[in-house]
């Protein structure tokens, strides 16, 4: 059942790029193209998330939101990860917890300065 569940799995990274200096807004200088390629290049690192939290609960499912913001060399600064969905809250704490880890160790282009990274991910 879980290796059915993670052979549905699929990831869909939606990005909505917010950058602020100041109150005045500018733009970031990196593509979107170039910011999907960093978070693609994790997606491995998502999926071992996701199978370590079904082993707790095979019932784990739904959307996970992340907002990264990163510094003026495009290291992450912070990250928060809110899931919405089914599972056990056990299952869910640490699909979360494995998720923000990841999200942390983000590098993205020096071009992004500081930054908010929207993206999404769906897990079924």
């Amino acid at each position: 059942l879980v290796q059915d569940l993670l052979d549905f799995y699929k990831l869909q990274p939606k990005i909505g790029l917010i950058e602020k200096k100041d109150k005045d807004t500018v733009e970031s200088g990196v593509s979107s193209g170039e910011l999907m390629k960093v978070i693609s290049q994790n997606d491995k690192r998502f999926q071992k998330c996701y199978e370590k939290a079904l082993l707790i609960d095979d019932e784990l499912g739904g959307q996970v939101d992340f907002v990264v913001n990163t510094n003026e060399v495009g290291k992450v600064s912070s990250a928060s990860v809110k899931f919405v969905g089914k599972g056990s809250l056990g299952s869910q704490k640490h699909l979360k917890a494995c998720l923000r880890q990841v999200s942390s160790g983000f590098a993205f282009p020096k071009g992004l300065r500081a930054a908010k990274v929207k993206f999404n991910l769906l897990m079924l």
